[in-house]
């Protein structure tokens, strides 16, 4: 069976996820500052938990309960689904821990047919740099302006991009007002538009993490380094002690910013992922297979999402 953890019990779960610290949201979720649902398999003594933070989900524990693995699935498609599909949701991440698990949530979620990727996550210790890695100042051409993530910013009504960014801020906080009172972060600005911003996200205590992105037409000219190192430049005035990264695996630019701007490598893990949407699913099955040269099993998948509609 599977049960929805009461809010003065989370500490109950707490000695479960410290095998999960590096994905700050669970510390948020447990600490209060993320407000969502935590599932497991026995109330009064829990040896699983899930939990969420919107897209993200995060299982812990053995997977050895049957009842609990049934219920697993269960949740997932009498529940989640629906409200996802319901509230226009795209995909799931879901995290877990120990390995072991990948078989188990693979059966458990079968007839949503989940696949399994990579993720790479990095760290920056904050307490081992007086500054940044870099200068951000070096690193701007003429016209491209770095600006504070900021009521004023957010005045500007004229910004082109403006309610993308007001959407990111709001992809972990509750609103621009809860974003604005909690986190921090700064964009670029270019010719009245904004072509990329670095938020933190998850702040909890000393840490946060990163969220980053820029605009296509402005990638591979050392800005997302610029937004990281000025990003780093305000976690340091604000006390932040460390910082959190992660990414694809095959996300290579990603991951080459991040070592650019002093991250290291702390893990690499695997994860479950699919669509909620079963033809858009079965496409992007078509797609993996694709992309490693599998054309007949590509083609298998392709074929079953066109015939689906």
């Amino acid at each position: 069976m599977i049960y929805e953890l009461p809010r003065e019990a989370y500490g109950r779960v707490r000695p479960l996820f410290q095998r999960m610290d590096e994905h700050l949201a669970v510390s948020a979720i447990l600490n209060g500052a993320i407000v969502t649902n935590i599932w497991v398999d026995d109330l009064a003594c829990p040896r699983i938990a899930l939990t969420r933070s919107k897209s993200r989900f995060y299982l812990t524990g053995v997977n050895d309960n049957a009842a609990f693995n049934a219920a697993l699935g269960a949740l997932f498609r009498e529940t989640i689904y629906p409200q996802a599909l319901a509230s226009g949701d795209a995909m799931y991440v879901l995290h877990y821990a120990p390995e072991c698990w990948e078989q188990t949530l693979s059966e458990a979620l079968s007839d949503k047919q989940p696949m399994v990727g990579r993720y790479q996550v990095y760290s920056l210790d904050l307490a081992q740099h007086a500054a940044p890695p870099g200068d951000w100042r070096t690193l701007l051409p003429d016209g491209i302006v770095l600006r504070q993530v900021d009521r004023e910013l957010l005045a500007e009504e004229g910004l082109a991009h403006l309610d993308d960014l007001r959407e990111e801020m709001c992809s972990e906080r509750a609103s621009v007002d809860d974003f604005l009172a909690q986190s921090f972060g700064v964009c670029l600005v270019h010719q009245d538009a904004i072509i990329g911003w670095c938020l933190s996200e998850y702040n909890t205590d000393d840490r946060c993490e990163i969220g980053i992105a820029t605009d296509e037409a402005y990638r591979r000219r050392g800005l997302a380094t610029a937004m990281t190192w000025a990003f780093i430049e305000q976690a340091l005035a604000r006390g932040v002690r460390r910082i959190g990264w992660d990414c694809w695996a095959n996300n290579v630019a990603s991951s080459a910013t991040a070592r650019k701007a002093g991250f290291m490598r702390v893990a690499d893990q695997s994860v479950l992922f699919a669509y909620y949407d079963k033809a858009e699913n079965l496409a992007v099955h078509g797609d993996v297979a694709l992309g490693k040269g599998q054309y007949a099993e590509a083609l298998h998948w392709l074929e079953q999402s066109l015939a689906t509609g």
